[in-house]
């Protein structure tokens, strides 16, 4: 690979060693049959959560209801860990995992699970197997 100088002297250079913080993002689909009061409280919940938590870093912390697909009530979760010791990462990442699904068990909301619908133009015919004879 080559790569002209004139490239090499503009591009920024970033030196991950010197890192202090590691990024954790994810959606989170919730059932539709979450009530939008339901929603809000489980979304505060959940950024006191990370704000509380002493691996979580304070100054980007986003919790928020993204969107609504055809499956759930999408929230989107962006924030950094505090540590970027892959470890220490994996075990804060684990424990606020855990954190939200309690946060939503207890609030009766449960997690969104694909579906599909499917619709015949002819109502579809039930037919009995025969019955067995078990007196054979």
């Amino acid at each position: 690979m080559t790569v002209p100088n004139a490239n090499l002297v503009n591009a920024p250079i970033f030196n991950y060693t010197k890192r202090e913080m590691r990024r954790i993002t994810f959606n989170l689909g919730v059932s539709h049959q979450t009530s939008t009061d339901v929603l809000k409280k489980c979304l505060h919940q959940i950024h006191q959560t990370l704000v509380r938590h002493p691996g979580i870093d304070n100054t980007t912390i986003f919790v928020k209801f993204d969107s609504v697909s055809d499956n759930a009530l999408n929230i989107f979760c962006y924030f950094f860990t505090s540590t970027t010791v892959w470890e220490e990462y994996l075990n804060i990442k684990q424990e606020i995992n855990f954190e939200i699904l309690n946060i939503l068990e207890q609030a009766g909301v449960s997690l969104a699970t694909p579906r599909t619908n499917h619709y015949f133009e002819t109502p579809l015919e039930v037919r009995s197997s025969p019955q067995q004879d078990d007196s054979k």
